[in-house]
């Protein structure tokens, strides 16, 4: 429930302190977050980016949602074997790992945002009551489906 997001972090960051060493002390750099999962239209602008340093978010925690049906398997498997290799890279090179994984899920990104144009398509038929939804909504499936 919406009203006990506050009691939720704040068991979080306890829990997180007692038993993973979490400092109490010191504030998260950058905060979001969502009740549903969504795709982070920030990903496209780059405003948000998905890894910095050798910390590298995957899947849900990345952003990468398919627009269309929000399912996350499938991108965060992806995300994760980018994430692996560019980790290895990264130890092997003596390098970070955040360049090789941003360089490898730029396809996905792309693919992602041409789905969420269709994404936009739904969404606005939907609001102005558009006969031709139903078509909308399969085309937007057959990319994706297509598209990953």
């Amino acid at each position: 429930p919406l009203d006990r997001l506050k009691e939720m972090r704040t068991w979080a960051r306890d829990y997180l302190t007692a038993n993973h060493g979490l400092d109490p002390a010191i504030n998260p750099v950058w905060e979001n977050g969502c009740l549903e999962p969504v795709l982070l239209r920030e990903i496209f602008d780059g405003s948000f980016i998905p890894a910095r340093g050798n910390a590298l978010l995957v899947g849900d925690a990345a952003g990468l949602l398919l627009p269309v049906s929000g399912e996350g398997i499938g991108t965060a498997l992806h995300c994760g074997v980018a994430a692996a290799e560019a980790i290895a890279e990264a130890k092997w090179n003596q390098t970070e790992a955040y360049q090789g994984y941003l360089k490898r899920l730029a396809p996905l990104v792309d693919t992602l945002e041409e789905m969420a144009t269709r994404f936009k398509k739904m969404r606005d038929a939907v609001k102005t009551k558009d006969a031709a939804l139903p078509g909308i909504i399969a085309d937007a499936y057959r990319a994706t489906l297509r598209g990953i």
